[in-house]
């Protein structure tokens, strides 16, 4: 457990110092130190996360350049070309995970704290945010779409400047790691739409959860015209719901995560307080993704994953204004701040719980 709080302590210390009290002296010192710490700490996990034990398994049976014949590849199809690449070049230099390990932890650290850093003045606060809603996400679970992620940030400023060429080479790349980030490609609307809270935008969510709950009921036909890995999981989640087994807890979480609460500190910010929301298109990317949860829950769940650094930023921005302050905004901020927490972290912890994967933590270096 201590190897976790290590980084936790040094980003409250660094929230003191440096966001409430707005120092600047040194705070770039503390805050790659922290990223270095995150790298080596997920980077030489030994077997820790739920995902990361199956990759660990594909690694063991997937060719290197060497097994140069037909069929080398066929039984890893669902991943994609580029991350098959990168499997290829990093077992031509090693047949150890821990390698692969390392290059993945390296750029899904270093990319969104780059990214934090360049989107808001709070660093230690949005480093927070990271550290604990999604940089171990990002390091042990969602190997493959957390690159695919990264590349999204790398583009950020392109869709934000409209330089459509640029942005559309970085969504292509994105694409070749994760076929998920094929959302990505409609996230111009937004900016070109100037999507922003208002009647429009809650007419908009209500039509598009109608539209989808129509389309749940053609979900076998849907699945058939699209074929693969994914339209196999829409009629599991299809299959799940309508024999009800659907987790109504986990779902009832989700919505509250992605939806009821990004809403609610939107209104909050916005029209009581009265302040500019950050990146607000994006943040309305973010919920209307989870206003798509209640009908195909992983499907937009997955989708969220796109949007949620830059949501997550907004939010840096926002409670780190709100925490500077002597008055209710200060308390205001600190309760919304852990209500985001506590939704991140409910679901994980439960399921730590039951099937521990990170506690206690073990790592590659073997001193026998």
């Amino acid at each position: 457990m201590i190897p976790y709080l290590i980084p936790v302590i040094l980003i409250i210390i660094g929230i003191y110092r440096y966001d409430v009290q707005q120092r600047s002296v040194n705070s770039r010192y503390l805050y790659w130190f922290i990223g270095l710490y995150l790298i080596l700490l997920f980077g030489l996990r030994d077997n820790i996360g739920w995902d990361t034990r199956m990759y660990t398994g594909f690694w063991d049976w997937f060719p290197s350049f060497r097994d140069n014949y037909d069929g080398a590849l066929v039984h890893f199809q669902f991943m994609q070309p580029g991350f098959q690449y990168l499997w290829l070049i990093c077992k031509e230099i090693t047949p150890e995970f821990w390698f692969f390990q390392i290059v993945q932890c390296t750029f899904v650290v270093i990319v969104p704290m780059w990214f934090i850093r360049k989107r808001t003045r709070y660093h230690f606060v949005g480093l927070l945010l990271f550290a604990l809603c999604y940089c171990w996400y990002f390091c042990t679970e969602i190997l493959r779409e957390s690159i695919s992620i990264c590349f999204f940030l790398l583009v950020f400023d392109a869709l934000m400047k409209r330089k459509w060429i640029q942005y559309f080479i970085g969504c292509f790349c994105a694409f070749m790691f994760h076929f998920s980030a094929g959302i990505l490609f409609l996230f111009p609307l937004a900016t070109v739409l100037n999507l922003r809270l208002n009647r429009t935008f809650i007419i908009t969510t209500v039509c598009i959860f109608l539209a989808l709950s129509i389309a749940h009921n053609y979900v076998y036909q849907i699945s058939t015209s699209l074929g693969g890995t994914y339209a196999d999981k829409l009629v599991i989640y299809a299959t799940t719901t309508a024999l009800g087994r659907k987790n109504m807890n986990w779902m009832i979480l989700r919505v509250i995560q992605m939806f009821i609460l990004p809403f609610t500190i939107l209104v909050i910010y916005k029209f009581i307080l009265k302040r500019k929301i950050p990146y607000e298109s994006i943040f309305c990317i973010y919920i209307l993704c989870g206003a798509g949860i209640p009908v195909f829950e992983e499907v937009f769940v997955r989708f969220t994953n796109y949007p949620m650094p830059v949501y997550l930023v907004s939010l840096a921005t926002l409670f780190g204004e709100s925490i500077k302050h002597t008055s209710n905004r200060k308390t205001l901020g600190y309760i919304l701040l852990g209500m985001v927490l506590v939704t991140y972290l409910y679901n994980p912890i439960k399921l730590e719980l039951s099937d521990p994967t990170l506690i206690p933590y073990k790592w590659i270096v073997n001193f026998d």
